[in-house]
């Protein structure tokens, strides 16, 4: 069976027609779907196997049984048929009402902030600096919306001295990651945690050898379980609306970007000079 034949078709009696053929294993996962529906919109394909008390593959293969390519898809099915799109979008946005729309979108993304920076863990940064500082090369991974994440990165980190390698297309990512040594770091980033290229990347990564860190927003996903740091944002987002809380990633790459400043502060200043003064021809 393929999506086609699901469309228009509620998921919950899609799930409860194909009940009696589950394993008992896949059984737990439709039971808590069936029971939890709102909350399974908003949680990784670790944390639900986790909460059926099951493996990631066997929420996978449940969600192919059904006739979804895997969690992501299942999960946007789904949230069609617990929530209407915009019944979930956070900020209140009205057109008649703009100065008040303003504030919503603005007070809703400092609270991601500020939640994002008291879920931080001091000693983590302290030490993805330190790996960052010292390593031969960065390596940056990711896919969809967080790829303008990682040019940003690399822009920054590339400013600091650190010879860094990112590219957009993923056959790319894969390539580099196969030069990878036990002198690199990757940086991945992936708000879901669950991007199978990112994950590819990472596996081949520590394959090689190099140390890992990753930027997600939930604490369990695959991504954060093979990842050596995981640094963890605090975003309220939802199935069909979370471009807006790609900022609180961009908040951590700031971060680690004015720990390292700071670090390399007088290679750093000299660094900026010259590069200025050369882009200076570039500017009125």
């Amino acid at each position: 069976m393929d999506n086609t034949t699901i469309r228009g078709r509620p998921l919950f009696s899609t799930i409860k027609s194909h009940y009696p053929t589950f394993h008992a294993a896949e059984k737990k996962v439709a039971d808590y779907i069936l029971e939890h529906g709102d909350d399974v919109t908003k949680i990784t394909v670790s944390e639900l196997a986790e909460r059926s008390q099951v493996s990631d593959a066997t929420v996978v293969r449940f969600c192919q049984k059904i006739g979804y390519k895997g969690f992501y898809q299942m999960k946007i099915a789904l949230a069609q048929d617990v929530v209407h799109p915009m019944s979930e979008f956070q900020p209140s946005v009205a057109q008649d009402k703009i100065d008040e729309s303003i504030q919503n979108i603005f007070r809703l993304t400092i609270q991601n902030l500020r939640e994002t920076a008291y879920a931080i863990q001091s000693e983590n940064v302290h030490q993805c600096v330190q790996l960052l500082n010292h390593c031969h090369n960065l390596y940056l991974f990711a896919a969809g919306n967080s790829c303008p994440i990682a040019a940003d990165a690399a822009y920054k980190f590339t400013k600091l001295g650190i010879p860094t390698v990112h590219s957009l297309t993923p056959e790319m990512q894969v390539s580099s990651a196969h030069l990878m040594t036990d002198r690199d770091v990757a940086l991945a980033i992936s708000h879901s945690g669950g991007s199978k290229q990112v994950l590819i990347c990472l596996k081949i990564a520590k394959e090689r050898g190099a140390k890992t860190i990753c930027i997600t927003n939930f604490i369990k996903s695959p991504i954060g379980k093979i990842s050596d740091y995981h640094i963890t944002t605090s975003a309220h987002d939802s199935v069909f609306y979370d471009e807006i809380t790609r900022i609180c990633e961009m908040a951590v790459i700031d971060t680690l970007f004015f720990f390292l400043a700071d670090v390399r502060r007088d290679d750093f200043l000299e660094r900026f000079k010259r590069t200025e003064l050369m882009l200076s021809d570039y500017k009125f």
